[in-house]
């Protein structure tokens, strides 16, 4: 891992002079519904040497440097060598801590906020909010291109999941994106956001993700995927059902890394339906992210047995033209 860092600071919105004039790299953006399996997924696409995952990069300032959560290395974000190392890249000696970073991510979680981030991108009639909607993207941008050269890899891997997240780094300028549509049925969802969950990633283990009421989980199920399928059409990017990846690991993520323009055959072997896992150094997300070493990919269908039929009906019928669409009715 590089450990070099830019002595000078930049100008507002714009990338320090250490990461400009770099060599093309790629991001691969895993969008979709919590819960349908972007973590394994993540950390499977990370077993590669030329790829660098970084979990849900949508929460490093306000849950990783805000809060001084864990990275999934173990460390403290702002205590982790490789994010520091970031931080000074972007923004010199002062890193994560200038006030030039703090007021692009404040502008940065300004945006992010679902209603003013519809706001700012459908109706951006004042001024401000379109300089403020640049200052993100190249930020962003920005952020991207440090991680990818710290890390000395070609490729990406955010798995935020969120679509507003999506949106705004579908915009952002020189960046190669491609959009991984991560779906999974929406009864299998709901039921796994009907549990509690630690947050392997909070030092004071107070913090859990669910539980979540099943209407909510599906109407966010339905809402995310229409988004995430929009740009990702525009974006020409697979594809992926949980349950076909739990079936058939090994290809999904060869052909993933193949449509990145990446040698699947650098994957280390495995054995049967199993991927290697590194631990990287995501942000956030489920336990499965704070560990190595080889996972098993095993398909969750605990819900057909807890959830009454008539529940699966209802669930499904809530939302029948995109299960109709991914497959999750009339075929399996």
């Amino acid at each position: 891992m590089s450990s070099a860092r830019n002595q000078r600071g930049h100008s507002a919105g714009e990338p320090s002079a250490d990461v400009t004039d770099q060599k093309d790299f790629r991001v691969l953006y895993i969008g979709g519904e919590g819960r349908s399996g972007s973590t394994v997924l993540e950390k499977a696409l990370a077993a590669h040497p030329n790829v660098v995952a970084v979990g849900e990069l949508k929460y490093l300032w306000k849950w990783g440097i805000g809060r001084n959560e864990l990275c999934a290395c173990g460390d403290p974000v702002p205590e982790c060598e490789f994010w520091s190392a970031v931080g000074h890249r972007m923004f010199g000696d002062e890193g994560f801590t200038s006030p030039e970073a703090r007021r692009l991510f404040a502008d940065y979680e300004t945006v992010s906020v679902n209603w003013r981030m519809f706001a700012a991108f459908w109706t951006p009639v004042l001024p401000h909010s379109r300089r403020r909607l640049q200052r993100v993207r190249e930020l962003l941008g920005s952020l991207y291109r440090a991680i990818a050269e710290e890390a000395g890899v070609d490729v990406v891997v955010d798995a935020s999941k969120h679509p507003m997240h999506l949106a705004i780094a579908s915009q952002v300028p020189d960046v190669q994106l491609s959009v991984v549509q991560l779906v999974r049925d929406p009864c299998g969802v709901a039921k796994s956001w009907s549990k509690r969950v630690p947050l392997p990633h909070d030092p004071t283990g107070e913090r859990v993700m669910g539980p979540h009421p099943a209407p909510v989980v599906v109407v966010r199920w339905a809402l995310t995927n229409i988004a995430v399928h929009y740009v990702r059409f525009w974006h020409r990017g697979p594809l992926i059902r949980y349950e076909d990846l739990c079936r058939a690991a090994k290809p999904t993520i060869a052909a993933i890394l193949t449509g990145a323009g990446l040698d699947p055959t650098l994957v280390p072997e495995t054995e049967g339906n199993s991927v290697a896992a590194t631990p990287g150094h995501g942000i956030a997300g489920n336990p499965t992210r704070f560990g190595d070493g080889v996972i098993t990919l095993t398909e969750d269908t605990g819900w057909r047995d807890d959830f009454p039929l008539i529940k699966q009906m209802m669930i499904k019928t809530a939302v029948l033209p995109l299960v109709v669409l991914y497959r999750y009715i009339g075929r399996s």
